[in-house]
């Protein structure tokens, strides 16, 4: 009796339910550990501005540095636009490197798989074609943005912190540069110009990854050379430049509406000198951005994209 009661016991549902299977999270969390350049690039070139901060320090151990020098001959607010200026810098120089490592890595994410033939690994996983490539435009979109923004704030702080020091062994009061009632309104204004970016250049991002689902070498030339190709002949056929227009606009000019017209601009914007406005959040244009039309344009463009590329990745053969 006691045996019986033992075996049904033995074979009884556990006490706790089993946990879900995510296959978006791991989707992602697989793109971050094959494609590591994804976070290590932004971390490395960090490292590398950083690098150049201390080697300039130990340089000039025995005076404070020129820089150091007018830094703290200037009055707290003006310390403080110093300050705000090199956040800016690390994060266009970040966001950068973010880009091109972005580029390489959507023009490699589908081709890849099919080159090696790992595609066929990951199809008898129980993963759907809308999962993976979901997975990848999260993780090019949101995650690599996400971890630019995390790298740059690390960074900035480590840079204050290292300036605080070099003050405080020159004999000059650092509270100036904390004292800063925009650093607050500089991380905003980070995650704000990521997101548009984001947003922006989503039909571009979409495109890549289609591109990286049918080509089946040189990536790099098909995803460049159709758009050059259809701009050549609408010049020599019609003598119009309407394709070459709207590029550059995608490209180049429509990210301008996510921040102020250059003619209602402070005059960090419109001067010769770059300084940073009383507000940092008064350079912003959300309004003005999300009424673009052609903000909404490129998402419908992307979102085709996209589908298209989960029926190539669907019915596409290995290379």
């Amino acid at each position: 009796m006691n045996a019986a009661t033992e075996t049904s016991e033995s074979f009884a549902a556990p006490t706790t339910a089993p946990r879900p299977v995510r296959p978006f999270y791991w989707t992602v969390r697989r793109e971050l550990w094959e494609n590591r350049s994804l976070w290590i690039a932004p971390v490395v070139a960090a490292g590398v501005l950083l690098l150049a901060l201390v080697i300039s320090l130990i340089a000039n151990a025995s005076h404070l540095p020129e820089g150091m020098q007018a830094l703290a001959a200037l009055p707290p607010e003006k310390q403080q636009m110093v300050v705000n200026g090199s956040f800016f810098g690390i994060g266009i120089v970040l966001t950068m490197v973010m880009n091109v490592a972005v580029f390489f890595y959507l023009l490699d994410a589908l081709q890849g798989e099919r080159k090696d033939r790992s595609v066929l690994f990951w199809k008898s996983m129980p993963v759907s074609d809308t999962t993976t490539v979901l997975g990848k435009i999260f993780t090019a979109a949101v995650v690599s943005p996400a971890v630019v923004l995390v790298t740059v704030l690390a960074t900035v702080i480590v840079m204050l912190v290292l300036a605080t020091v070099v003050l405080l062994i020159g004999g000059v009061n650092p509270f100036g540069i904390w004292a800063n009632p925009q650093l607050f309104q500089m991380v905003i204004a980070s995650v704000y110009t990521l997101l548009a970016i984001e947003l922006w250049y989503a039909p571009v991002t979409a495109w890549l990854l289609f591109v990286s689902s049918w080509a089946k070498r040189a990536t790099f030339l098909w995803a460049v050379l159709p758009p050059v190709a259809v701009i050549l002949f609408e010049r020599v056929a019609f003598s119009t430049q309407y394709v070459q227009h709207l590029l550059g606009y995608r490209l180049v000019g429509g990210l301008k509406t996510a921040f102020v017209a250059q003619s209602q601009a402070p005059e960090f914007v419109r001067g010769a000198t770059v300084q940073m406005p009383h507000r940092v959040l008064e350079a912003l244009n959300p309004v003005g951005f999300v009424t673009n039309p052609w903000l909404w344009v490129g998402l419908v463009v992307a979102a085709g994209f996209v589908a298209a590329t989960i029926w190539m990745r669907r019915y596409r053969e290995p290379l």
